[in-house]
């Protein structure tokens, strides 16, 4: 079992580029994450004493809490019983404050605000200095931590009717429209969401794979209704385009994708290019012109045009799941996310139809376009073979060429080089993204069955 751990482990470093670039962005942007890396190593060295150990804590419930879901062909009834059950056997005392996985801190791409009186860091990056703006070692708060009794679960006749925790009440619907939207709100009213453009170089896990990659993500900040709607309807109307400004007609890659991402629930957007043969620096570039020009796509939307892409997003809201298995998965991620927001699908279904173009307009302005007041962009660059030296002297030196029409722009923002070997140093100056809101089992909640 301990050799094919390991072989699974290893057998990573055989993934293609564009994941490869994918991953490193999720392990820079979350405070604390294993790399595959440490978890080789961690199972090289386990021993039988070590699971043992872990054997025992598990009989003795400490740090355990345990969500059910009940779907299928098991009545109300039978699902309560097994929950009594296993509640019986694990006795789970619950989680410690902070430790819940929704907690998972991700990282604001923004600097730290840092005191005037102290002097600018200097960070040398492989002989090349380096200006950090704002790298200070100094730890957000952490978010208030919550008392988590014993384990709390939930039995079911069906999956629509499946449940809360701890008797916690699924939240309200927000109201429609981007202005109600915290994550819009508390970055416009507080500033706190400054623009930063970060671009990683990492080493190659496989050196003889030649293709390059760039994995190029913008940070939006908690995912809530408002949000999400937009973002979504976003990526409906421009994944096309993107693909075939980059990979049909600029021939930059062969695979071009773009879409949405939600890293322990902080929205983002994400533009993937694989290429045999275009550096990234080139990528890069590209990627950040097509976005600033894509305002002018926004802007020529007929009337017709909005409403059919709307339309098209609300049909995939409103789809019900094709089978028994994807049901269970739909009401499973409000539980394992800790929102209780069974009607999630429902609720972007009434949001999309209050959207309007001026929204959407605001929406880009504000974070999509790399000219907004708040665009938060990082820029994961793979090298194919053995180029790392090459990528660290065209990263250092020139990020963006002169010639790139975002060059001035790019000279204003907080842009940081982050390589592997200043990886943490890069975390330590960085702040932490607000967590969403989350309902959590309170103290010696013991066994809930939903009403």
């Amino acid at each position: 079992m301990q050799g094919r751990l390991e072989q699974g482990l290893t057998n990573w470093t055989n993934n293609n580029p564009a994941q490869h670039a994918e991953y490193a962005a999720e392990h820079l942007l979350q405070q604390h994450h294993h790399h595959n890396s440490d978890l080789l190593a961690a199972a090289a060295a386990v021993a039988p004493a070590d699971i043992l150990c872990l054997q025992q804590q598990l009989s003795s419930g400490c740090n355990m809490h345990i969500d059910m879901l009940g779907y299928g062909n098991v009545s109300r009834q039978e699902m309560c019983q097994l929950v009594d059950q296993v509640q019986q056997l694990l006795q789970p005392e619950g989680l410690p404050g902070g430790s819940w996985p929704p907690l998972g801190k991700v990282l604001s791409l923004s600097p730290m605000d840092m005191d005037s009186s102290e002097p600018e860091v200097q960070q040398a990056v492989l002989g090349v200095p380096m200006t950090e703006a704002a790298a200070r070692a100094a730890d957000a708060a952490e978010a208030e931590e919550c008392a988590v009794g014993a384990s709390s679960t939930v039995g079911a006749d069906t999956v629509d009717c499946s449940v809360a925790s701890a008797g916690a009440a699924p939240p309200a619907a927000p109201a429609a429209g981007i202005e109600n939207s915290s994550a819009f709100t508390a970055a416009a009213a507080t500033g706190s969401f400054n623009p930063a453009s970060v671009i990683c170089v990492l080493s190659n896990p496989n050196p003889a794979n030649n293709n390059n990659a760039v994995y190029y993500s913008v940070q939006l900040g908690p995912d809530t209704v408002n949000v999400s709607v937009l973002l979504d309807l976003f990526v409906q109307m421009s994944s096309k385009a993107a693909f075939y400004e980059l990979r049909t007609r600029q021939r930059l890659g062969y695979a071009v994708t773009l879409s949405s991402t939600s890293l322990h629930r902080q929205l983002g957007l994400v533009l993937k290019v694989q290429s045999p043969n275009t550096a990234p620096v080139v990528v890069s570039t590209a990627i950040r012109v097509w976005l600033t020009e894509y305002r002018h796509n926004i802007e020529s939307l007929t009337t017709e045009q909005l409403q059919q892409h709307k339309q098209a997003l609300k049909g995939k809201y409103l789809e019900p799941a094709k089978s028994l298995a994807e049901a269970a998965r739909r009401t499973w991620v409000p539980i394992l996310s800790r929102t209780l927001e069974f009607n999630r699908r429902q609720q972007k279904a009434s949001a999309i139809e209050a959207l309007s173009l001026q929204q959407l307009l605001s929406f880009y302005d504000t974070f999509l376009s790399p000219e907004a007041p708040q665009h938060q962009a990082l820029c994961t660059q793979l090298w194919g073979s053995d180029q790392t030296a090459q990528a660290v002297a065209n990263a250092a030196a020139a990020p963006e060429t002169q010639a790139s029409p975002l060059h001035g722009l790019l000279e204003q923002q907080a842009q940081v080089v982050v390589l592997p070997e200043t990886l943490q140093s890069f975390k330590q100056s960085r702040g932490l993204m607000p967590i969403p809101q989350l309902h959590l089992p309170p103290a010696a909640a013991g066994t809930n069955h939903a009403p």
